[in-house]
């Protein structure tokens, strides 16, 4: 009831004028909270105190699921974005929303880990994503903060929950998910996914690697030429897999052709299976997606 109470108290204050801004909470993963005024107002100088405090404190539970702590961790690690860019980057996400309702490539048994790289904007290190494409979780400081993405590739808590996010926090963090996710799943360019390791090789030898690495732990449909259709066998095959597909538990090739108007005249899609089959305790692979945010930058303050 404290923080309520807090909150209440705050929200009068601004109404009479005491304070220019209603004091924020930030929670943090051992369950004690910090009061700072808004990050737009006097006290920005406090928020970026807290957060550097919370990201690199070290005797913190290291996976965080509460709701109320990734709130904070992701609302106070948002880049400014120019208020005018918001309705642009709303529908770039709808775009890239859109391109994930049919992905193309699967994701690996053991899952995926994309690295950030050095993109200063992004306050985490790098993404893990498991084979459903449903379970993530975000690498911030000294932490896993763990978050899922429902049937409409929006970000809520472990439990399906929405998060209480500003726009412009919400925007911001379902575009550094799903930008990259959606250049794994949804391809359309050469390079736009590469192996971790293959930095120092030569643009060719690096994308030589990444595709074997790719053939060999993950599936992906591929659209046959007119007059070829998917095979009994392989249809069969793929439905003994269990998410072919991020956010497709199962895979029916006759319904999927079916749903897009495919027939054998104008060529099916079929499904090949990576070549082979992971380790029960292989690690996610580590790639990174080059171009992801290509697109985004122009829209950064």
């Amino acid at each position: 009831m404290l923080p309520l109470f807090l909150d209440l108290c705050s929200e009068t204050m601004v109404s009479q004028g005491i304070l220019p801004n209603p004091i924020i909470q930030f929670s943090l993963p051992d369950g004690s909270l910090r009061y700072v005024a808004d990050a737009d107002g006097h006290s920005k100088e406090i928020v970026e105190g807290v957060v550097a405090y919370a990201l690199n404190e070290t005797h913190f539970p290291p996976e965080v699921y509460e709701k109320k702590v990734i709130e904070s961790f992701l609302r106070f690690t948002t880049p400014e974005i120019p208020e005018q860019n918001i309705p642009d980057m709303k529908r770039m996400l709808t775009e890239k929303k859109q391109a994930l309702n049919l992905p193309v490539r699967g994701i690996n048994q053991s899952g995926v880990e994309i690295q950030y790289g050095d993109n200063h904007h992004i306050a985490a290190t790098s993404l893990s994503i498991d084979q459903s494409g449903r379970a993530i979780s975000l690498k911030m400081g000294n932490y896993s903060v763990h978050l899922q993405l429902n049937k409409s590739h929006e970000l809520v808590d472990t439990e399906g929950h929405p998060l209480d996010l500003p726009e412009n926090a919400r925007v911001w963090w379902e575009m550094v998910v799903l930008a990259p996710l959606k250049e794994l799943v949804c391809p359309t360019r050469e390079d736009g996914v590469l192996i971790t390791g293959t930095e120092d090789l030569s643009p060719a030898e690096a994308l030589l690697k990444t595709k074997k690495v790719l053939l060999t732990r993950i599936g992906f449909l591929r659209r046959l030429p007119p007059g070829k259709c998917f095979t009994p066998e392989q249809s069969n095959k793929t439905l003994e897999v269990l998410y072919p597909l991020p956010g497709i538990e199962k895979l029916d090739l006759a319904e999927l052709n079916k749903s897009l108007g495919y027939a054998k005249e104008e060529g099916q899609y079929t499904y090949v299976l990576p070549l082979e089959k992971e380790k029960k305790d292989a690690l996610p692979l580590s790639i990174h997606t080059p171009h992801a945010f290509d697109d985004v930058a122009k829209y950064m303050g």
